[in-house]
């Protein structure tokens, strides 16, 4: 079993993967609700949600907890949606992501 402090670095090592490595140009530009993507590329909400999959999926496989997973679905959806809407700066988004790394660990 891996230690809190173990966790905690793996889980911030994926949230590095999956927010950065693995959001694709397309991803990232249409996860908003302002933008307009491409009808071949399907709704905003298609890209927030598959960004939101990624990330809870790495929690999940870190942690080896699939509730812990939803969870973190949950929250990074709910995050890049304030941040897309204006409703929170990419710093306050990126402090939420950290923040609930830390719960994940301390779970």
């Amino acid at each position: 079993m891996l230690s809190y402090v173990s966790k905690l670095w793996w889980l911030l090592v994926a949230h590095a993967m999956t927010d950065y490595v693995w959001q694709t140009e397309a991803m990232g530009r249409y996860k908003s609700r302002r933008s307009d993507p491409p009808d071949y590329l399907g709704p905003w909400w298609w890209h927030l949600a598959a960004h939101g999959l990624i990330n809870g999926g790495a929690v999940a496989w870190v942690t080896g907890n699939l509730w812990l997973g939803m969870a973190e679905f949950c929250v990074h959806c709910s995050l890049d949606f304030m941040k897309c809407e204006g409703m929170i700066s990419a710093k306050q988004d990126q402090a939420g992501h950290v923040v609930s790394k830390l719960v994940w660990a301390l779970a």
